[in-house]
């Protein structure tokens, strides 16, 4: 076989390794999350700012400060979920990625909680 051929037959063996699929599927899922983490994050800056003025104009400081929307909840689940990845199958990672490509973030997410607890079972 010449070096060609060789070559050839290493990028093929390379291409159905499950730790390639792998590798690019957790990079895929984790930039995605990451994009939405950003988002949110964005969001949360501009809320904060509003909730604060909300606090000093209309509240004078005489109660306590309003309480966001779960939107920190949401950046923690999200930061919990993208160290999480690496622990599903590759067949789990191909339904998340095929739901992110859809357009289907919320049920990507959902999809994704359902995959870590069946994880945490089985250990």
């Amino acid at each position: 076989m010449n070096s060609l051929e060789k070559l050839y037959c290493d990028a093929i063996d390379l291409v159905h390794s499950d730790s390639v699929i792998n590798d690019t599927q957790n990079k895929l899922i984790i930039n995605s999350l990451k994009f939405h983490l950003s988002k949110l994050e964005s969001t949360y800056r501009v809320e904060k700012l509003s909730f604060a003025l909300a606090n000093v104009l209309v509240l004078n400081h005489l109660k306590p400060l309003i309480q966001p929307p779960d939107t920190l909840s949401k950046i923690d689940k999200i930061n919990y979920y993208i160290s999480m990845i690496s622990k599903l199958n590759s067949t789990q990672k191909g339904i998340i990625l095929r739901m992110m490509y859809e357009g289907k973030l919320t049920a990507c997410i959902t999809e994704i909680q359902k995959c870590i607890k069946n994880y945490k079972n089985r250990l």
